[in-house]
């Protein structure tokens, strides 16, 4: 009895010190996971996607992408803000201010509140657009659920993803901050659900 005690002891001592040593790359892991990063490849459009929350970082990076010849048009998708208002009636006054030009510019607004419902009201005009390879771009903990998302509603569109730095979170050091940790939950919760919708 007292071999198999010390034998569970040095178990459990073994146990804690593999997870001590290794719970930082797990973390990181986890926190990578969510957060994949397409190279940027020619394709028709760069999409930047609802609820922008990073001061216009999604539209430069689609201007990036268009003024360096990877996508041909940006796509402003457009959610229902409060009073009434479209998002693309803030960002299209934006993204004129910023140099594009209003050839280069297609606006779909939409009342989604979520990626699923953007998701589902952006992908038949895409089609119709013409689009057959676009690039959304969002905030980092939605980017492996958008890949799911648009597997789902948009059959034969080739999604690639690009992300923007979103605040208060890092893959490397989420779990030091709450808000990293919030950004982290809500990140893998949206994933898991997207993977069972």
């Amino acid at each position: 009895m007292a071999r198999l005690r010390r034998r569970l002891l040095m178990l459990v001592v073994l146990l804690a010190g593999v997870a001590l040593v290794s719970y930082r790359p797990l973390l990181t892991a986890a926190g990578a996971f969510l957060t994949p990063q397409d190279l940027p490849e020619k394709c028709d459009a760069a999409v930047v996607l609802r609820g922008e929350d990073t001061d216009g970082l999604r539209l430069e990076e689609a201007a990036r992408l268009y003024r360096d010849g990877w996508v041909g048009k940006i796509v402003l998708s457009g959610g229902l803000l409060p009073f009434g208002i479209h998002e693309t009636e803030l960002s299209l006054p934006w993204a004129l201010k910023i140099g594009l030009d209003r050839e280069s510019l297609v606006t779909i607004d939409s009342d989604a509140t979520a990626a699923w419902t953007e998701a589902l009201a952006l992908a038949p005009e895409l089609k119709k657009a013409g689009f057959r390879a676009v690039i959304l771009i969002s905030s980092e903990t939605d980017a492996r659920g958008l890949r799911v998302i648009y597997r789902k509603a948009a059959p034969g569109l080739r999604v690639l993803v690009r992300t923007v730095p979103q605040p208060h979170f890092s893959a490397h050091t989420w779990w030091h901050t709450r808000e990293g940790r919030k950004a982290f939950f809500y990140g893998w919760t949206g994933l898991l659900r997207d993977w069972l919708r």
